[in-house]
Parts: structure tokens; sequence; C-alpha cells
């Protein structure tokens, strides 16, 4: 199997991805980003000629390891040069809506610490002719206020 090197890699990033616990407790949970992330690496090694593949394995080859308190590809994707920045602004948009579909705590602080509401808010107002992306965001905001509901967290706290 020709994929075997791709696939042993995703895997290898995501086992050190998962920190020791603490006091024999349970490992801690990783992010939805990060896991969302590998699953779409390693359907990509499976479907090269989707787009997505050479986007995130170079994004996963630049780095030693996996960073989980990060939002994965989101500037490289939201502010794209590329000829295909509609589709990758697409993509990255419906990545972090279905990431924070099922978010806790731990999403909620990586979507803080990237500040991923004020990027999303600059790209609402500087899109108003653009429907498309308008409604994509919109389809973030309902995952998010989901999870506000439950009570997990305020969405932004200066």
């Amino acid at each position: 199997m020709q994929e075997k090197p791709h696939v042993l890699y995703i895997l290898h990033l995501l086992r050190d991805a998962f920190k020791e616990p603490v006091d024999g407790g349970p490992s801690p949970r990783l992010p939805s980003f990060t896991t969302l992330l590998l699953a779409h690496a390693l359907r990509g090694v499976f479907y090269p000629d989707h787009f997505i593949y050479p986007l995130t394995a170079r994004f996963l080859l630049q780095r030693p390891e996996l960073d989980t308190t990060d939002v994965p590809m989101l500037y490289s994707m939201l502010y794209s040069s590329s000829d295909d920045w509609r589709r990758e602004r697409s993509w990255i948009l419906k990545f972090i809506a279905d990431a924070m579909l099922g978010a806790g705590d731990e999403e909620w602080k990586v979507f803080r610490r990237r500040h991923t509401w004020d990027l999303l808010a600059g790209l609402f107002q500087s899109g108003r002719q653009d429907r498309t992306l308008r409604n994509e965001i919109f389809d973030v905001c309902p995952c998010s206020i989901l999870v506000l509901w439950t009570g997990l967290t305020p969405v932004y706290v200066k």
C-alpha cells in the first residue's frame, strides 16, 4: 500500500497530540478542530484528487507536532490568494461550523485565542455583496450559539 507512510504519519500526529493524564485520571479530550483536521487529512490520503489534500498535507508537514490550541489553517484559508480562494474559504467556514457543532470548553478556548469571532465579523461586514459568504458565516453561528445555550462559556469575554 503506497499510502502507508502518509497514514502512519497522521496516526503518529494523533498519538503525539494526547497529553499525559494527570494523577492517573483519564486523558484530556482533544479539541474537535484537531480531530476533524486529521480526519480530513486521512481522507485526503485516499482521495488525493480532492483539493484539500495538498493543503492539509502541506500544513501537517510544516510542523514537527500538531498544535491542539489552534484553529488549523484559519488565516491561510480565510484570506487565501490562490486561484481557488472561494472554495478554500468556503471549506474553512464549513470546517469551523462542523468543529463547533459539538464544542466543549476546549473548542471555545481555541476559538477565543485565535479571535475567530472577530475574523468572521470582519469578513461578514466586508462581504456585503457576497451572499454565499454571508450565509456560510451564518452557518457557523447556529453551531456556536447552540453550544452557548448549554451554558458552557460566554462567547466573548474581555
